[in-house]
């Protein structure tokens, strides 16, 4: 090994250049053999043929056998790698100067926020596929088991949690975020009818309306359930809910005491104008419209197209 540090160009004495030795290196320089007896493991042969350096594991081309199998390990990993990106930095001066007291006392200093903004291809970068593998490649996954202690928001990484989004309360406590900010008040529902697609994908909800197909009732109907959701009050339905014999009539029995209707005769001084009034001529747009929904709910009566919309009633 001496004799191959020289050939390789390594300062007289210096053991930090071992770190970058790969096997090939090993291997195209005639050690083969040492490198055989130590497992293939460059830090176990490195370490015990220079057992008066302190190695750090971390710092090898590729970590020793078994190593990423402990999560104190991973920890180590991260923690270092923290420190490299820019997000431990606080933690780096502390234990500068004070690594005893910290140890003593349990106190932490890390900013485990900045973890949000990486990515896991830069922990890959930095020697961490191993690590990930552990985590099903998911860096949300890996932070949430190595750093239990530290309130970690999900809805705040660049990739959620796999199957974070097959859970109905993680899907609640994002509407409920989201309604907050809208402003609704706790427990409000009536003015998720005018939210469109765009505004929960500005918000990151990208994967909850994936989950549901992308459709805005598909998603409330499943979260809130206990909400008698009507199809024909959400702002972009409206062609779907004149198509779908059950929604007008569901939309017929709301309105009919609004506009004071006792008997289905009373739909025949109904006009337009008071339809309009209460927000649903965008669905009714037509007497033709109406007379369909009106024979589908009241089949037993003979509907006379020419006298709806406000024309006079029909003698009996």
């Amino acid at each position: 090994m001496d004799q191959l540090a020289i050939r390789l160009g390594f300062p007289l004495g210096d053991r930090e250049a071992w770190y970058r030795v790969t096997h090939k290196i090993i291997v195209d320089n005639g050690a083969s053999g040492i490198l055989k007896r130590y497992r293939q493991s460059i830090p176990q042969m490195i370490s015990s043929i220079y057992p008066e350096f302190q190695w750090d594991p971390l710092k090898f081309v590729r970590a020793p056998r078994n190593f990423w199998s402990s999560k104190e390990n991973h920890r180590a990993f991260l923690d270092q790698l923290g420190i490299k990106l820019g997000i431990h930095q606080e933690l780096l001066l502390c234990l500068k100067f004070l690594s005893y007291l910290l140890f003593v006392v349990g106190i932490s200093y890390s900013n485990r926020a900045g973890w949000y903004k990486i990515s896991s291809q830069q922990v890959i970068d930095h020697g961490g596929n191993m690590l990930l593998q552990k985590y099903s490649m998911s860096l949300s996954k890996a932070l949430l088991n190595v750093y239990p202690d530290f309130a970690w928001d999900a809805l705040q990484f660049s990739k959620a949690p796999q199957n974070y989004w097959d859970s109905i309360e993680n899907q609640r406590t994002f509407l409920d975020d989201l309604g907050k900010k809208l402003g609704f008040k706790e427990g409000e529902r009536e003015g998720w009818y005018a939210v469109q697609n765009k505004t929960v994908l500005e918000n990151g909800g990208s994967r909850i309306l994936f989950h549901y197909q992308n459709s805005m009732i598909k998603m409330l109907a499943n979260v809130y359930p206990e909400y008698d959701w009507k199809l024909w009050k959400f702002s972009r339905r409206s062609g779907r809910v004149r198509d779908n014999p059950s929604a007008m009539a569901q939309l017929l029995d709301t309105i009919e005491p609004q506009l004071g209707i006792r008997s289905p005769e009373d739909w025949y001084r109904v006009s337009s104008d008071q339809l309009s009034s209460i927000g649903i001529a965008r669905i009714i747009k037509s007497k033709a419209n109406l007379f369909n929904a009106l024979k589908q709910k009241y089949p037993a009566v003979e509907w006379r197209d020419d006298l709806l919309q406000g024309k006079a009633p029909p003698k009996r």
